[in-house]
């Protein structure tokens, strides 16, 4: 995967940050402070569905476009 952008660089910083200050229940999100153009999550799976009970685990790849393209 290509180098982030220094936009994209930013504009995930910032995201993460926030989610770190305001999280959300059930996503933790981890960043290597060595290579912001690859974020992984854990999202819990939502309560009363077949997904209860389950952690789910994402890897997101950023583009040099980014925030212009989605991650992959």
């Amino acid at each position: 995967m290509e180098q982030l952008s220094r936009q994209g660089m930013q504009k995930v910083m910032k995201d993460v940050k926030l989610l770190i200050r305001n999280p959300v229940d059930g996503i933790r999100v981890y960043i290597d402070p060595n290579n912001a153009s690859s974020l992984e999550a854990e999202i819990d799976g939502p309560a009363e569905t077949p997904y209860a009970g389950g952690t789910f685990r994402l890897k997101l790849l950023f583009s040099n476009d980014f925030p212009n393209s989605p991650p992959k």
